[in-house]
């Protein structure tokens, strides 16, 4: 996973200005992370009201962040992803356990565990 390049704009208002290099900050950051200690898995399919684990491997507890869900066939509806591991009864040191509900269908989301 590769950001583009940086555009160098610079804001004349001072707090946002403060603002855009703190975002800024947080993505080097993040994007540093993730080269260092992430895995990427794409295209996780989360049938709906199952949960789902997905193995990471670090031997240590870790965060998932999410894209946004999509379907192979139209457009979700509204509904809820949530983090379910600690109540799975799976290893947090090697899993993230996903359920997703309320989508009616299933979806498929990209994951970068941290």
């Amino acid at each position: 996973m590769r950001r583009q390049a940086q555009i160098s704009v610079q804001l004349q208002d001072q707090a946002g200005e403060r603002a855009r290099r703190s975002l800024e900050d947080r993505l080097s950051h993040l994007e540093a992370s993730l080269r260092a200690n992430g895995k990427l898995v794409q295209a996780i399919e989360l049938p709906d009201a199952t949960d789902v684990p997905v193995r990471h491997g670090f031997g240590r507890g870790a965060r998932a962040f999410l894209s946004a869900p999509y379907a192979k066939t139209g457009t979700p509806t509204d509904g809820s992803i949530r983090d379910v591991t600690r109540a799975s009864g799976l290893s947090r040191d090697q899993y993230v356990v996903l359920h997703a509900s309320g989508w009616g269908q299933t979806i498929y989301v990209d994951v970068v565990i941290l």
